[in-house]
């Protein structure tokens, strides 16, 4: 539970993703969320073709699996670019390609290269981008973020 003065200092802010938030007076150790941090593109929006160095995340917007792979990227402060897929109306060529066995959300394209399965995502984004890292730095904490994690994997379904 958050003091008066506490929450006097956070500030929320909604998008259609979700709910985020940030904190108006940043503390030294969260300087990587900051509201540009936040940002991001959706796809085709711009008119310009996508650079290779660029991130492609091929979501569904009430998957849970796509909302992991979204707070991983905003907790890492990295721009990507997102095209919402239609599951139930037909899918993407783009989607059918980048994922083949499954064919399913999410997909975050790197430098070209597809990638697949929540879990496995969100674990390449915090290797690549080691900085601030996504799990405790403690053996102990970080078992127990995995083991929720896998938890989710095995009982949610969509």
């Amino acid at each position: 539970m958050l003091t008066e003065k506490e929450n006097k200092k956070k500030t929320w802010r909604t998008s259609p993703d979700g709910v985020y938030f940030s904190y108006i007076n940043k503390p030294s150790d969260h300087s990587h969320l900051t509201p540009t941090s936040r940002k991001r593109r959706v796809a085709g929006e711009t008119g310009k073709k996508m650079s290779k160095e660029d991130l492609l995340l091929l979501d569904f917007w009430v998957s849970p699996f796509c909302m992991r792979v979204k707070i991983a990227l905003a907790e890492k402060g990295l721009n990507y670019e997102s095209k919402e897929e239609d599951l139930f109306g037909g899918k993407s060529e783009l989607l059918l390609k980048s994922n083949p066995v499954y064919q399913k959300v999410p997909v975050l394209l790197h430098n070209g290269k597809p990638l697949n399965e929540s879990a496995i995502i969100v674990g390449y984004i915090d290797e690549k981008w080691p900085s601030p890292p996504l799990l405790p730095a403690c053996a102990y904490g970080r078992s127990q973020a995995r083991f929720w994690a896998d938890y989710i994997d095995k009982k949610v379904r969509f």
